[in-house]
């Protein structure tokens, strides 16, 4: 939107002509399109928001938001402290580095959260797999379904 990008249509999305590029955290907005999309982010902050398709988001330096949405999405976030949410779809979220925020989807997410004081948020009703990595990291899960690993601290829903 704003700029004539394509997210996934060759163009670099995000690179200058994206509305709402400021200072502020995930000021710089990525859309998807309704179809599989390919987002990257920039360096500076990026909220990239994917559609209904099996999209592949991918962040970068910056404290990024990345949203799934629809679709059996693979989202990754590379550094900076990112919140990141999956969406409708049995998701793959991975991310590096950072204090970051995950929330998973309705379905069967997968969840790998990197070095740094994570929250891993995964008690939406369906059984995730959940890695909270290294650091003190929390994971909030459904008591009955979820599976977690080297998480410093659980909490039960």
């Amino acid at each position: 939107p704003g700029g004539g990008d394509t997210p996934g249509g060759g163009d670099t999305p995000g690179t200058g002509d994206t509305p709402g590029t400021g200072d502020g955290p995930c000021s710089n907005r990525i859309d998807g399109t309704g179809d599989r999309d390919k987002l990257g982010g920039t360096k500076a902050s990026d909220r990239i928001v994917g559609r209904q398709g099996n999209d592949r988001i991918k962040g970068r330096a910056g404290a990024d938001c990345l949203l799934g949405k629809g679709g059996n999405d693979k989202i990754a976030g590379n550094g900076g402290g990112d919140t990141v949410r999956g969406g409708g779809g049995k998701d793959k979220i991975k991310t590096q580095g950072g204090a970051d925020v995950i929330r998973g989807g309705r379905k069967a997410d997968t969840i790998k959260a990197g070095g740094g004081k994570d929250t891993v948020r995964a008690a939406r009703g369906a059984r995730d797999t959940i890695d909270c990595g290294p650091g003190k990291d929390t994971a909030i899960i459904n008591k009955r379904k979820d599976s977690v690993r080297r998480c410093e601290k659980v909490k039960l829903r």
